[in-house]
């Protein structure tokens, strides 16, 4: 287990209970005192998401305002064959050997377009573990390098990027064929969804990105690479439920 403390505003339990949301706002700031503390942004979210894809579980305690915050991070111990022997505790998500996970992903080639490390370390290890052949840019310069290079049938895109975004990369692909998009964005609002599908994405992943939402995904993008796709684009949220615009 790994445990980070610190000594500063803390939390009081109705913060605790939102504290892993996206962009989660401090009861200090809700009751319009001071906003110098600033939110939580993606940061806790997507920690959440990264230890849930290890098969593990974090929890957040504090005993109260200005009396400081923990966090904690318990993961399992896996042997040289990739099986668990120490099952972390409260963990919700199971991790399988890669043999026995979807093997739909063999034939398929993935351009995966993230700047933020970690995420993009993250998905990569899970489409890894599903058969698929990754390739990682970290903006759009690189991902059209590899683009020029390389046979890709799935482009994974997120939507912020140093250079541009997603939108720019997806609309100067839309035309070729036998290549599906997936956006990936912070936000997953209609406009949002009506604004992937304009780009030309089939889907939209709302970050932080479940295990269940990226599989389902897959399977979507994968039927549409073997058959003629749908102009409609989908919103896949959280717990793997897939909207369509």
């Amino acid at each position: 287990m790994v445990t980070v403390a610190d000594t500063g505003l803390g939390m009081m339990p109705s913060e605790l209970d939102r504290v892993f949301q996206p962009f989660s706002q401090g009861d200090h700031v809700i009751q319009g005192g001071p906003h110098r503390f600033g939110g939580l942004g993606l940061g806790l979210a997507i920690s959440k998401m990264m230890v849930k894809l290890h098969a593990g579980s974090i929890t957040a305690a504090s005993s109260g305002r200005d009396q400081g915050t923990k966090v904690s991070i318990k993961l399992p111990l896996y042997d040289t064959n990739g099986h668990a022997y120490l099952p972390a505790s409260n963990a919700t998500t199971a991790i399988l050997p890669a043999s026995t996970v979807n093997d739909g992903g063999g034939a398929y080639s993935v351009l995966l377009v993230e700047d933020h490390p970690s995420t993009a370390q993250a998905l990569a290890q899970l489409l890894a573990r599903r058969k698929y052949s990754v390739t990682v840019a970290n903006c759009l310069a690189e991902a059209r390098v590899f683009l020029g290079q390389k046979k890709i049938d799935l482009l994974i895109s997120d939507i912020g990027l140093p250079d541009g975004t997603g939108y720019e990369l997806m609309s100067a692909l839309r035309e070729r064929a036998g290549l599906v998009g997936i956006a990936l964005t912070g936000y997953g609002s209609e406009e949002d969804i009506h604004r992937s599908q304009a780009a030309g994405f089939m889907l939209q992943l709302t970050k932080p990105v479940g295990v269940q939402a990226l599989d389902n995904a897959l399977s979507a993008a994968i039927r549409a690479l073997n058959a003629a796709p749908d102009s409609k684009v989908a919103g896949v949220n959280g717990k793997g439920k897939v909207k369509h615009g």
